[in-house]
Formats: C-alpha cells, sequence, structure tokens
C-alpha cells in the first residue's frame, strides 16, 4: 500500500474514533500497523507516532480512572504529524 493510502486510513481509523465508533485499542493497532508500513519514515517521525499513540492510550486509561479527557488534542497532533509522512515514495 502507498504512504498516501496509509495516511488516509490512518486519518479514517481517526475519524471513527472520533465519532466514538471506535475505541483506542483498536486505533492504535490499525495506526501502529500502517505505521510500520509506511516507507522512507524518518526515524524521529517514527518515534513521534509511536510516542503518540502512547499517550491515547495513556489518556484513555486516565479517562476511565476519572481524570480530564485530552485525547482530542493527542488525535489533533497524531493528525498534523501526519502532515510530516513523506507521500512521494
Amino acid at each position: 500500500m502507498s504512504n498516501p493510502r496509509l495516511v488516509e486510513t490512518i486519518r479514517q481509523t481517526i475519524a471513527e474514533q472520533r465519532s466514538g465508533t471506535l475505541s483506542v485499542q483498536p486505533i492504535s493497532e490499525a495506526v501502529t500497523s500502517a505505521i510500520r508500513a509506511l516507507e522512507g519514515m524518518p526515524y524521529s517521525l517514527v518515534r513521534e507516532l509511536d510516542g503518540l499513540l502512547l499517550d491515547l492510550e495513556y489518556a484513555e486509561a486516565n479517562e476511565r480512572d476519572g481524570f480530564a479527557d485530552n485525547r482530542s488534542d493527542i488525535l489533533d497532533q497524531l493528525v498534523a504529524s501526519l502532515e510530516k509522512v513523506p507521500l512521494n515514495i
């Protein structure tokens, strides 16, 4: 699958999570798989995306424990990071 198509898949998965049809676990699995399939990725960007996925999992756990829900902010950061993915590979 090409980078543009993988990025679109990740964006669709994020949209489903925002709409409440997916919990964090499926989005984490889908995005992790897509990140691993992206080509020409600088290591720093892979680490950035991995870190955001981890933050997302922590945010869901914190929300279940009664703390503030900051998943939307993390999803915004994830979408912004996707803009850095090389698409012409």
